[in-house]
C-alpha cells in the first residue's frame, strides 16, 4: 500500500489487496517456470510431437466434434447425455484417436496423392 500512497497508481492499490489478476498472473509465471525448467526432458518426447501438431489437432477435433463439414458431428449425438464415468473415459480415447490421426494424416495423404497421380497418368495414356 506503501506505493500506491507515494505514486497514488492504482494498479499497487490492486495488487496489496489480492487482485483475482494478479492471483492468477502469479500462477501462470510459476507454471511457465516449471514447464521451463522442464524443457530438456519434454524437447524429445511424445508431448513434444504433440505439440508441434496442435493446428492439425484442433482442426481434426473441430471436424469430428462439431461436424464442419456436414455440421453432424459428435456434439449431435451425445450433447449433454453422457454419464460422468462416459464422459471421461470418451474424453481420454478422444485424445488418444484425434493425436494418432494427427500423427499419421500426413502418411495418408502422401498414400492418396500418389495413388490419385498415378490414376491420371494412366487416364492420360
Amino acid at each position: 500500500m506503501r506505493l500506491y500512497y507515494w505514486t497514488d497508481i492504482e494498479v499497487f492499490k490492486s495488487s496489496a489487496y489480492y487482485n483475482y489478476l494478479f492471483t492468477r498472473f502469479g500462477n501462470v509465471l510459476l507454471l511457465f517456470g516449471v514447464f521451463y525448467a522442464a524443457e530438456p526432458y519434454l524437447k524429445g518426447s511424445l508431448i513434444g510431437k504433440i505439440g508441434q501438431k496442435t493446428l492439425s489437432i484442433y482442426v481434426i477435433h473441430f471436424i469430428i466434434i462439431f461436424g464442419s463439414f456436414t455440421g453432424i458431428g459428435l456434439k449431435h449425438f451425445y450433447s449433454k447425455s453422457l454419464t460422468p464415468t462416459e464422459a471421461i473415459l470418451g474424453a481420454i480415447s478422444f485424445m488418444i484417436i484425434v493425436c494418432l490421426i494427427s500423427f499419421y494424416y500426413v502418411k495418408t495423404n502422401a498414400f492418396i496423392y500418389k495413388n490419385v497421380r498415378r490414376l491420371i497418368k494412366t487416364i492420360r495414356h
